[in-house]
């Protein structure tokens, strides 16, 4: 088979990028087919874009080739990306990143959401491999307690890498945020600006990685200068989705938090999550207290895409280096890797308009 064959040689380096096929005669010859048939694959293997011709000059192999499983199938491999949830302040742009990385590589992005449902996360889990999936990006459900399909995928050598979170017991690499060090930046910019007491409002699983990271960064960069009447305060709920309606419960724990940091004196709060700010500045309305004045409020992340842009000053996750580095990870671990470390992506600083 003509098509096969050509494939095959790109592969082994005997057609280099670039270079020039025989003549036609030539490869008629070597295939031993017709010229109606070699014609006929020559403009099949120009479509999947293996060559191109150039009228008058040549057959050349093209300089960025595609994978190659495109002529094996009829049709692009695909990797899988689950992800619990997008949103403008974290999500959109590193699902777009993956996409395109994806895209670039020669593979089709299948794109599932789980919405914090761990038996949705399973479901979509098994779809993909059920389906031919070269590979899996996974953004796992929230809360310390993980599906088993994923401890599957482990043992199974699926390839497989997780973004935005490391699950204790399993060695699949993660795509993270350096969270302790975004925090930590945090920390030093408020002092640098006149804070003496900072407390933080995070989610209450610690055992959650990202939750954890980000208090350890807290604590040690506290400790670090000195800040003794510095605290955590924590939400029971754990996590906040965009724009989903507030509890009264959170609202309570929330009032709570802010009520103990004017006991303290504290002067700068920092939210471990964007989700969390929303609640804060109610809780904060309710209780008379002006965010901005008596305590500065900063945070990870920000709604980027607000009318007026981002309102507080916060660390971003660097969500298009994350998504590129998740399908470079993945790529290595569909070529047979293993044991493929984990990578901490810098957050960057960036101020909002709100002072």
């Amino acid at each position: 088979d003509v098509i096969d064959t050509v494939i095959s040689k790109i592969e082994n380096n005997e057609y280099t990028a670039g270079s020039k096929l025989p003549a036609n005669e030539d490869l008629k010859s070597e295939f031993g087919v017709s010229m109606i048939t070699l014609t006929k694959a020559l403009r099949m293997l120009a479509d999947q874009g293996f060559i191109r011709r150039v009228p008058g000059v040549g057959t050349f192999i093209c300089d960025k080739l595609p994978n190659p499983a495109v002529a094996q199938t009829g049709r692009a491999p695909f990797v899988g990306l689950i992800l619990e949830h997008v949103s403008t302040p974290f999500g959109l742009q590193m699902m777009y990143a993956i996409d395109q990385a994806a895209e670039a590589a020669g593979y089709r992005c299948l794109i599932r959401f789980s919405y914090g449902d761990r038996k949705r996360e399973t479901r979509e889990i098994n779809m993909m491999r059920k389906e031919g999936a070269s590979g899996i990006i996974l953004m796992p459900c929230h809360g310390k307690n993980y599906s088993q399909d994923i401890l599957k995928l482990y043992m199974d050598g699926f390839p497989a890498v997780l973004i935005d979170k490391k699950l204790h017991g399993i060695s699949l690499p993660s795509i993270r945020t350096d969270n302790a060090g975004a925090i930590a930046d945090l920390v030093n910019r408020l002092t640098e600006d006149g804070a003496e007491k900072i407390a933080m409002f995070s989610g209450g699983d610690e055992e959650v990685t990202s939750v954890a990271e980000r208090c350890d960064g807290f604590r040690a960069e506290c400790s670090r200068l000195g800040l003794k009447e510095s605290f955590i305060g924590r939400i029971g709920a754990g996590r906040l989705y965009h724009n989903e309606p507030l509890s009264d419960r959170s609202l309570e724990e929330a009032r709570g938090f802010l009520a103990e940091a004017i006991e303290k004196g504290i002067d700068s709060v920092i939210s471990a999550e964007y989700s969390f700010v929303r609640l804060l500045m109610q809780a904060a309305e309710e209780l008379d207290l002006e965010l901005g004045r008596r305590i500065r409020l900063c945070c990870i992340d920000e709604d980027q895409l607000a009318p007026r842009g981002a309102m507080f000053n916060h660390m971003k996750q660097d969500e298009s280096a994350i998504g590129a580095k998740a399908f470079e990870v993945l790529e290595k671990a569909m070529a047979g890797e293993k044991d493929l470390p984990d990578s901490l992506i810098p957050a960057v600083y960036s101020e909002g308009w709100f002072k």
